[in-house]
């Protein structure tokens, strides 16, 4: 792989991360953990859940 080809792979990678919005999934992620550090969060089982499984899909 030539020095070139490398540029366009990284260009590539960055543009795909743009589009596919990763770093914008990644900080919804880290909020929608930290709410379920809230001692309040399984108060209501039914959100908590919701909120649980949100976060499964986000993270896979």
């Amino acid at each position: 792989m030539t020095i070139e080809n490398f540029k366009d792979l990284i260009n590539r990678v960055t543009a795909i991360q743009s589009y596919l919005k990763i770093d914008e999934k990644r900080m919804h992620l880290k909020e929608a953990e930290l709410k379920t550090q809230d001692p309040s969060f399984w108060n209501d089982p039914k959100k908590a859940e919701e909120q649980m499984k949100a976060i499964r899909i986000l993270k896979y």
